[in-house]
C-alpha cells in the first residue's frame, strides 16, 4: 500500500496540551550556537574562498543591486525555503554594499515577507497541506507562538528559528495583524546584528 500524501494526511494542528510542554532553554541554546557557528563559518569560508565570494557577490550586487537582498528575504520570510538569510546579506556585503545598504534592504524585506506569509496563513490555515508542514517542519515554532503568543513572535523574530513557520502559526492563530507588525519590527535589530557580523568576519578575512 503507497505511503500516504501530506493532502491525504488528517490534519491536526498541535494541542494547547503539548504547546503547554515546551520550554525556551532549547531556543536560547540553539541561538549563541548559531551565532558562534555562523562567525567560525564566515571565517573560514572568508579565509579559504575570499576571491571567490567577493567575485560572486560583486555579480550579486551589479545583477540585482541592494533590490536583490531585500527581495531574498521577502521571499524567505513568505514561503518556507531551505535557504540561509545571511547567505544574501555576505553577498551584498562582498559585493560592496555598505552595511546600512544591507540592513535597510533585509529589514523592509523581512518586514514585507512576514506579513504576506501572515495573512497568507490567515487565509489557508484550514488546507490540510498547509496544516501537516506547520504540524511537522514548523512544529516547534507553532507550539512557541501558540504558548507565548507575541513573545512567541518576537523569540521567532531573534532567534534562528525559521521566521517563515512563526509568521505562519500566527496567522494560523489568528493573532491580531497590527500587534504582529508592532513585534516584526524585531527582525529588525536581528538583520542589523547578523550583517554587522558578517561585516566583521569579512574583514578579518580580507586581512588574512
Amino acid at each position: 500500500m503507497p505511503p500516504t500524501a501530506p493532502d491525504t494526511v488528517p490534519a491536526r494542528l498541535p494541542s494547547v496540551e503539548e504547546a503547554d510542554g515546551v520550554n525556551l532553554s532549547g531556543t536560547l541554546r540553539g541561538t549563541l550556537l548559531s551565532i558562534i557557528g555562523l562567525v567560525v563559518a564566515l571565517a573560514a569560508i572568508g579565509i579559504a574562498l575570499y576571491d571567490e565570494l567577493v567575485m560572486a557577490g560583486g555579480w550579486f550586487v551589479e545583477s540585482f543591486g541592494a533590490a536583490g537582498v531585500g527581495l531574498a528575504f521577502a521571499v524567505l520570510d513568505c514561503i518556507f525555503l531551505p535557504i540561509p538569510h545571511d547567505t544574501f546579506l555576505g553577498l551584498g556585503l562582498a559585493g560592496g554594499l555598505s552595511l546600512w545598504e544591507v540592513s535597510v534592504a533585509g529589514s523592509i524585506g523581512s518586514l514585507v515577507g512576514g506579513a504576506a506569509g501572515f495573512l497568507l496563513a490567515r487565509k489557508v490555515a484550514s488546507r490540510p497541506r498547509f496544516q501537516h508542514i506547520l504540524s511537522t517542519r514548523g512544529r516547534r515554532a507553532y507550539l512557541i507562538v501558540r504558548k507565548y503568543g507575541t513573545l512567541g513572535v518576537a523569540i521567532g523574530a531573534l532567534s534562528p528559528l525559521p521566521y517563515t513557520m512563526c509568521a505562519w502559526a500566527a496567522g494560523a492563530l489568528d493573532m491580531d495583524f497590527r500587534r504582529f507588525l508592532v513585534v516584526s519590527l524585531l527582525r529588525v535589530p536581528r538583520v542589523v546584528f547578523y550583517a554587522w557580523l558578517i561585516e566583521r568576519s569579512l574583514q578579518v578575512a580580507g586581512a588574512s
